[in-house]
């Protein structure tokens, strides 16, 4: 559903739009002061466990709410927004389910923790999104919500995911005696000769979600990767202008060595992602990169936790080198395409040729590997000194590097 940042005039699909987005990022407002409200009455641990009353009170809320998502297929296949309706169909049709499907009939979910759970992820989840949608669309969006939008699903989704998993559970459990299951199935012998089990299709649906959550993930993780590397470049621009303290010399091969992944790597040679180092890269730089943007935001306003600074300062001494091993498995992966001179010659700009030069991206891609022979260590140390410096040196007063 992104649209271009950039100003321009509005369509009337993009008041539309805005419009959408604004009623849903209301509308999902008022589930999570709901759940809020409900849960703060709660007394004893089985009244979580049981989601005491959370369902009965947001029942109309989820209902409405969730059903006007179905709408975002529509826009994606009219091509309204330039999402895949495919993705979304699979992603709103789980909740769907959820709600009119699962919850809705059956009383066991409505009693169970997973009501909890995705009345949470789902409404940290939309809000972010809704707003992020609805400001895209006049090109306003302040960095911290593109960043919110595309880090909080690291965790928000699936936990998610683990709420629904829930509440299809329970209902099956309810489900499992066959008096109870044929009031909702059709089942065998009948006139049209056609069988359902409904406690079979929960379960198949349950079963479904190992294939399909994992795709799913690794798309948004891509899109994380191609928004928050695009505005990773303003880190050098802070630094040269001296916005904070960090040596733009420093953190500039950093970055720029993430974008090539990205947009020279993986973007162009789509082989190179189809192994283990893009799994390895997504984990490595999401998890620094939640706890070092969270880490800096505390630390312009003074008051960022320990836990935070020990984490800042000592999970890269892990993630740093799997990552740099992940972009190191893509580059190598993306060489072995090119190998063929058939295939380099694509890529490529050999002799002879009206300006006399030459390029070889397949030893370039060599050659780049090889030079994380020497910086990496000298990144590393700069790093294992600045963790010297914040955990057991003087105190500092400046905003972090």
């Amino acid at each position: 559903m992104d649209k271009s940042s950039k100003q321009k005039s509005l369509r009337f699909s993009d008041y539309y739009l805005i419009l959408y987005n604004l009623v849903l990022t209301v509308g999902w407002s008022l589930i999570l002061f709901v759940t809020v409200q409900t849960a703060l009455r709660w007394k004893s641990q089985s009244d979580v466990l049981s989601s005491k009353n959370l369902y009965k009170n947001n029942e109309l809320l989820l209902q409405i709410f969730q059903t006007a998502a179905l709408l975002e297929v529509v826009h994606a296949a009219l091509g309204i927004v330039r999402s895949n309706p495919v993705l979304v169909f699979v992603q709103v049709l789980s909740r769907i389910t959820v709600v009119w499907f699962v919850s809705y009939p059956f009383s066991t979910p409505k009693n169970s923790v997973g009501i909890l759970v995705i009345c949470i992820a789902w409404s940290f989840a939309e809000i972010i999104r809704y707003t992020y949608y609805a400001l895209n669309i006049i090109g306003k969006i302040p960095y911290f919500i593109t960043w919110c939008r595309y880090s909080f699903f690291i965790i928000l989704y699936p936990v998610g995911v683990t709420g629904e998993l829930i509440c299809m559970f329970y209902a099956t459990q309810y489900l499992q005696p066959l008096s109870i299951r044929k009031k909702y199935s059709f089942l065998l012998p009948n006139r049209l000769n056609i069988s359902f089990d409904i406690y079979y299709f929960f379960v198949i649906t349950m079963l479904l979600y190992i294939p399909v959550f994992p795709i799913l993930y690794k798309h948004m993780l891509t899109q994380r990767e191609k928004v928050l590397n695009a505005s990773a470049g303003l880190e050098v621009l802070h630094a040269a202008f001296r916005l904070v303290p960090s040596n733009p010399v420093v953190v500039f091969p950093q970055v720029f060595i993430r974008f090539l992944v990205i947009w020279a790597v993986a973007d162009v040679f789509q082989s190179s992602t189809k192994t283990y180092g893009l799994f390895m890269l997504n984990l490595a730089w999401s998890i620094s990169e939640t706890i070092r943007y969270f880490y800096y935001v505390f630390n312009l306003l003074n008051s960022e936790p320990f836990i935070l600074k020990v984490l800042r300062y000592n999970l890269f001494i892990i993630l740093y080198p799997i990552g740099a091993l992940a972009e190191t498995i893509l580059i190598a992966n993306a060489a072995v395409y090119l190998k063929p001179m058939s295939v380099r010659k694509n890529y490529s700009f050999f002799l002879p040729n009206s300006l006399n030069i030459s390029f070889d991206m397949f030893y370039l891609l060599w050659i780049w590997i090889a030079l994380y022979l020497p910086v990496f260590p000298l990144m590393y140390n700069h790093m294992l000194a600045q963790r010297r410096k914040y955990l057991y040196g003087r105190s500092h007063s400046k905003k972090a590097n």
